[in-house]
């Protein structure tokens, strides 16, 4: 059970980090476009 709960845990931190990543790289993206858009 306790691995179990261990794994659940580590699967949530990776799906945090993964989702968190997903924003920092979106939020880039939008700030090259609309640098280029404007240029």
């Amino acid at each position: 059970m306790y691995f179990v709960n261990m794994q659940a845990s580590v699967i949530l931190i990776f799906l945090g980090f993964c989702a968190r990543l997903q924003v920092y790289a979106c939020w880039h993206l939008t700030t090259f476009v609309g640098y280029m858009v404007i240029k």
